[in-house]
């Protein structure tokens, strides 16, 4: 025969172990979320940061083209 009160407490306690688990699976979901949050702020500001780096890189570049081509320029007029 089927001890009830043995099974009830055995279905109890597997909900209460479901429930501690679903509880850990939020937390850490949870944390997961913050870590992905504070991964992508930081890879925005990197892309920031790299922009501003390309962006002052090709101004240097476009004034020594222009000043090498105004060198060219000159020389050529001398000859």
């Amino acid at each position: 025969m089927v001890d009830v009160n043995r099974m009830k407490t055995t279905l109890q306690q597997e909900l209460e172990s479901l429930t501690r688990t679903r509880d850990e699976l939020r937390v850490r979901a949870h944390l997961a979320k913050a870590d992905a949050r504070k991964e992508l702020d930081r890879l925005a500001d990197h892309s920031k940061d790299a922009a501003h780096d390309i962006g002052a890189t090709s101004r240097a570049l476009l004034e020594d083209l222009k000043q090498g081509f105004d060198r060219i320029k000159r020389e050529l007029q001398m000859h």
